[in-house]
């Protein structure tokens, strides 16, 4: 799923928002398994340099990746219990 998207955002946005987004999801994920201050502040860092139009272009992204993993989520549960939700 991800790396799909991933070549969705190449194709949409270009290379420089892929790696963008990708240098912020590394770095969150980092922190994550860290809990290292240093991830979270070269994430803002990164994120702090973008102009609104490309704020908004890296937010639809990360919108877009949220929005899979819950619809995939979902689909997990139906097929694990036989309900939908």
């Amino acid at each position: 799923m991800a790396s799909e998207l991933g070549q969705v955002i190449k194709k949409q946005a270009g290379e420089k928002y892929f790696d963008i987004v990708e240098d912020v999801r590394l770095n969150s994920k980092k922190y994550r398994s860290s809990n290292n201050p240093k991830y979270l502040e070269n994430a803002f860092k990164e994120l702090s340099k973008l102009k609104p139009k490309e704020t908004l272009i890296v937010t639809k992204a990360f919108t877009l990746f949220f929005y899979l993993a819950n619809i995939s989520e979902q689909v997990f549960r139906e097929s694990f219990t036989g309900t939908v939700i």
